[in-house]
């Protein structure tokens, strides 16, 4: 039978976007996105993946509109998914693929 064991670790909320990440990292789905939808410039920040992982991860953490990623920027770019970009780059990115 498992046993309940008290945890004195910081537990943020959200905390179950590490698991989501880092199964999507395992899966290596942002490798799949890129070869899918294609690389961009070498001279670009982010990647396809890195756009559309960061749209995934904004609802997962009550955002409902692309401007709400400075939030999730701010308090989870030092996670698994730190490579999320601007409201700004990702209109733009989302422009091009249109």
């Amino acid at each position: 039978m498992d046993k309940v064991i008290q945890s004195h670790k910081n537990i943020k909320p959200f905390g179950g976007l590490n698991f989501i990440y880092e199964a999507l990292g395992l899966a290596a789905i942002a490798d799949f996105l890129n070869q899918q939808i294609g690389h961009r410039s070498k001279s670009a920040d982010y990647s396809h993946s890195a756009v559309v992982l960061s749209l995934l991860g904004n609802p997962l953490v009550q955002g409902s509109f692309i401007s709400d990623l400075a939030v999730f920027k701010d308090k989870y770019s030092n996670q698994v998914f730190h490579k999320i970009p601007s409201a700004d780059t990702i209109e733009y990115v989302c422009q091009g693929l249109k």
